[in-house]
């Protein structure tokens, strides 16, 4: 985030995909307040990352931010008729990291699929946000990108890696 919090509220809930630990915190980057939150699912393993822009910012085309994760091979797929690919991780689809054994993980947006952006940044962090090319985002607007493991690991949200791979 970059950025100190504003709050920060743990909450226990149920939704469709079952009971779920979630915080969700304020913050102020770049000069544009957010609320975001991660979701965790007690008995899956999966992480949903949300955040809503409460005014009219430009799009910096970032919130989630995964800064460490094992050296894999991954799957993702790209285009109107989803091209699958080994070489790059695609922007505009789900994208799956995978080793010899069959621990995988896969992270995709959650919603908004059709302006959603996953990639690769310059420090080779995973990140997923809007399409750059769509410059301001409406007030109000969420958008969530889920995290879904196979394997023994976790995500630590303090610093943004996954741990524990085994």
């Amino acid at each position: 985030m970059g950025a100190p919090l504003d709050y920060a509220t743990p909450h226990a809930g149920r939704d469709k995909l079952g009971e779920y630990r979630e915080v969700k915190f304020r913050y102020t980057a770049p000069g544009t307040p957010h609320v975001s939150s991660i979701r965790v699912y007690t008995a899956r393993p999966v992480g949903i990352f949300s955040t809503t822009w409460e005014n009219e910012p430009p799009n910096t085309g970032v919130f989630s931010v995964i800064t460490q994760s094992p050296v894999l091979q991954h799957l993702s797929f790209l285009g109107m008729f989803a091209q699958e690919g080994f070489l790059h991780a695609a922007p505009d689809g789900p994208t799956a990291w995978f080793d010899g054994s069959g621990k995988t993980w896969v992270f995709s947006a959650a919603d908004n699929f059709m302006t959603s952006d996953s990639s690769r940044n310059a420090s080779d962090a995973i990140v997923g946000g809007i399409s750059t090319k769509i410059a301001t985002l409406p007030a109000g607007f969420t958008h969530s990108c889920g995290l879904q493991a196979r394997c023994q690991c976790g995500y630590d949200h303090q610093s943004g890696a996954l741990r524990d791979w085994r």
